[in-house]
């Protein structure tokens, strides 16, 4: 096994799992043990060469907004993300997207849950998915 290899496993074995939450049959995973482990920030950071994120506004429960004038008509999107689990979350971007003109090339995420259903679900959008880190 590489180092690096023997550095990814031990960003996965920190991930907690919580059953249950935030609803009964969820398996929550919880990166939170990853970013308390100084050695294994860093051995995450040392993954990453650019990171450039914009988190949308959510004013209340499944709801994204963006501004009118963030996008244009034939502008080409990249979404970035943290995690993508179910999908729902950047589904709704792409919808918004969609709506505005402008096409996702490709969406980019730090952790994918491979258990659940988000990359199938951006996929059958068109967009593909490349993720850092799939637990």
């Amino acid at each position: 096994m590489s180092d690096r290899d023997s550095r990814l496993r031990a960003i996965e074995s920190a991930v907690g799992i919580i059953p249950n939450f935030p609803v009964k049959g969820i398996l929550f995973r919880d990166f939170f043990g990853v970013f308390m482990n100084p050695v294994l920030t860093q051995y995450l950071l040392d993954e990453l060469y650019y990171v450039a994120t914009s988190e949308a506004a959510r004013k209340c429960k499944d709801t994204v907004e963006m501004q009118k004038d963030a996008i244009n008509s034939g502008d080409n999107v990249l979404l970035l993300d943290d995690v993508l689990a179910t999908g729902g979350s950047l589904e709704a971007c792409v919808n918004l997207v969609n709506l505005s003109g402008a096409k996702v090339l490709f969406s980019l995420l730090y952790m994918e849950l491979k258990n659940l259903p988000g990359r199938k679900k951006l996929e059958d959008l068109g967009v593909p998915v490349y993720s850092l880190f799939q637990v």
